[in-house]
C-alpha cells in the first residue's frame, strides 16, 4: 500500500550510490538492446528478400507458363 512513499525514501537515500550501477545496468540494457535490434533488423530483411524472390520466382515461372502456351 505505502509501497510508493517507501520507493520515493528509498531513492532519496541510495540515490547517490545507485548512479553508477544504474548508468552501467542502462549501458548494459542498451547494448543488448541495440543487439537484438540488429538480429530483429536483419531477420525481418532476410524474410522480406526471401518473400520477394519467392514472389518474382513464381511470376517469372508464370509468365514464362503464359508464353509457352501462347507459342
Amino acid at each position: 500500500m505505502g509501497s510508493g512513499m517507501n520507493e520515493k525514501t528509498w531513492e532519496k537515500e541510495g540515490e547517490e550510490e545507485s548512479k553508477p550501477l544504474v548508468a552501467k545496468i542502462r549501458g548494459e540494457t542498451q547494448e543488448e538492446t541495440q543487439e537484438e535490434a540488429q538480429e530483429e533488423a536483419q531477420e525481418e530483411a532476410q524474410e522480406e528478400a526471401q518473400e520477394e524472390a519467392q514472389e518474382e520466382a513464381q511470376e517469372d515461372a508464370q509468365e514464362e507458363a503464359q508464353e509457352e502456351t501462347r507459342r
